[in-house]
């Protein structure tokens, strides 16, 4: 009860404080002390009147008393600041000394009951009687102990109730005026979007008015430039036109040119060919004329041998069983094939490790003409070529029988000629050609040797 009449003191206090803090005098306003004085010395002459304030003066007053009123509400949450310090340290005091007190009791009350069991164990020898009086004393004493304590509990849980109620109702009022406040603040807000939004449409409008007269101006300009466009495609297509025509001019200029040209290289291999072919006729008809003596030269000679040795063997009877005797003419060789060309057929190869087995299949460029007669062009034909052949791109593959031997192979074997441009011959089947200036290309898998060359060639007349 002690502890409580400090708190319950401050609590009627507060109160008062404030209504003392109310009824404080208005303060007195700062004035210059030279005005004062002019004013005394005015009405000592006047008998009378109104001090003089300039504006300077009331505003210093006034800013000096706004200082003195920041002053005193510091001063007053300082106050309350302590006070409430004050009264969390006095409760907090009050719980320990409650909490004392209550050790203090607790151990009274295990001192009182160890005094009583040893009042029990000395007074276990006296009367029943005395016995029940001292419990009865015992309990009652102890009921009416209890009962004072829940008094007192009870009276400071009423205290706690009131307190808390206080600070809940403050809470309570805190609460509603933070939550008035919010309420102006989104009121505020809400009208600040409200304004925002009117501005955005505002907005809107406005850009959707200047896209469509950007879109109308685009318009406008895209037509614009269809128009000139179709002005620039059409002096475009004139100049083209233009172009195309002086190509064309130009092409055929070009063309006559290269057409004269062909015809005066054809003219001049034809005469060429003529001239080598009346050369290559006389040396063959020398050569077969030279060979035709010494086969006569040769014949007499072995006539000669044959009719020498019939006379110089020794004549016996010739017995059955006995080897007809051997002759000079059959033990003779038979002559060797022309130097020109080979009986030779074309020999199959499964790879290009066998085609280069051939010691045929190496670079050479044959210096006679290839006089042939056409079976076959195709645009494709395969075969292993030679190294560094220097061929160039092919556009036609002929296939063609030799009419006459050619780079060592005999009349009738089978070639296949690639050549640049096959209009030159021109090169069909059926017709018989003399190709110039071929080049080894390499070998097919069948064993046919490939030449090429532009495709140059002349007609053999029959």
């Amino acid at each position: 009860m002690t502890f409580r009449l400090p708190l319950l003191l401050a609590l009627v206090a507060l109160p008062f404080a404030a209504l003392a803090q109310e009824e404080e005098p208005a303060p007195d306003i700062a004035v210059p002390r030279s005005v004062t004085n002019e004013n005394k010395e005015g009405e000592a002459g006047k008998g009378g009147g109104r001090k003089v304030l300039t504006l300077e003066m009331r505003k210093q007053a006034l800013k000096e008393e706004e200082e003195r009123k920041k002053a005193e509400e510091l001063a007053r949450k300082k106050a309350e600041e302590e006070e409430r310090v004050r009264l969390a340290k006095e409760a907090d005091d009050k719980r320990k000394a409650d909490a004392a007190a209550k050790a203090r009791a607790e151990a009274d009350e295990a001192v009182r009951k160890k005094a009583e069991a040893d009042a029990r164990a000395r007074a276990d020898a006296e009367a029943k009687k005395v016995k029940d009086e001292q419990d009865a004393k015992d309990r009652v004493k102890k009921a009416n102990e209890d009962k004072k304590r829940l008094a007192e509990e009870e009276k400071q849980h009423k205290l706690e109730e009131k307190k808390l109620e206080i600070e809940k109702r403050k809470l309570e009022a805190d609460e509603k005026k933070r939550l008035a406040e919010d309420d102006k603040k989104r009121k505020e807000e809400e009208r600040q979007l409200a304004d925002e939004l009117k501005r955005a449409e505002a907005l809107e409008k406005a850009r959707a008015s200047a896209d469509a007269r950007e879109a109308e101006l685009q318009k406008k300009k895209d037509e614009l430039e269809a128009k000139k466009k179709a002005v620039e495609d059409a002096r475009a297509k004139l100049e083209a036109d233009r172009k195309a025509r002086e190509e064309e001019r130009k092409a055929a200029t070009e063309e006559a040119r290269a057409r004269a040209k062909a015809d005066a290289e054809e003219k001049r291999n034809a005469a060429e060919y003529a001239r080598k072919a009346v050369e290559d006729k006389r040396k063959a008809d020398a050569d077969e004329e030279k060979r035709k003596k010494e086969d006569e030269k040769k014949l007499a000679e072995q006539r000669r041998l044959e009719e020498q040795q019939k006379a110089d063997a020794p004549r016996r009877p010739f017995k059955p069983g006995d080897a007809p005797p051997t002759t000079t003419a059959q033990a003779a060789p038979t002559p060797a094939p022309a130097a020109g060309g080979s009986s030779a057929g074309n020999v199959p190869v499964q790879s290009a490790e066998e085609a280069r087995a051939d010691p045929r299949f190496i670079k050479f460029a044959p210096s006679d003409h290839a006089r042939v007669k056409i079976t076959a062009v195709t645009d494709r034909y395969p075969y292993f070529g030679i190294a560094g052949n220097g061929c160039s791109a092919g556009r036609a593959y002929v296939t063609s029988d030799l009419l006459a031997p050619f780079d060592g192979l005999a009349s009738g074997v089978r070639i296949v000629i690639r050549v640049e441009d096959p209009s030159l011959g021109p090169a069909v089947p059926g017709s018989s050609l003399a190709f110039l200036s071929l080049k080894r290309a390499g070998k097919s898998p069948d064993g046919t040797f490939v030449y090429c060359g532009k495709g140059t060639a002349v007609a053999i007349k029959k």
